[in-house]
């Protein structure tokens, strides 16, 4: 399922998540805490073969490579620009 949604826990202790190239266009996810995680892939623009070319939470950029559990629990919009 993780890897479906385009994430998986590097380290299941640390609570950190690697982005991979998601199965899925979009999701929604019910966090425990009564909110909500949409997950949205958006075509990249890049040519060169597969893979992610930016990452946002929230309207914000991320780092391309990781995410943590704690602001996966803030809820909100995911969105995965990828190349495929």
């Amino acid at each position: 399922v993780w890897s479906c949604l385009g994430f998986y826990p590097l380290n299941p202790t640390g609570g950190d998540y690697v982005f991979g190239l998601p199965l899925v266009d979009e999701a929604l996810i019910q966090l425990p805490n009564r909110k909500q995680l949409r997950i949205k892939v958006r075509p990249g623009r890049g040519s060169t073969g597969a893979g992610i070319e930016a990452v946002r939470f929230n309207g914000r950029p991320m780092p391309v490579h990781s995410i943590n559990h704690r602001q996966l629990l803030q809820g909100g919009v995911l969105e995965l620009m990828v190349t495929r």
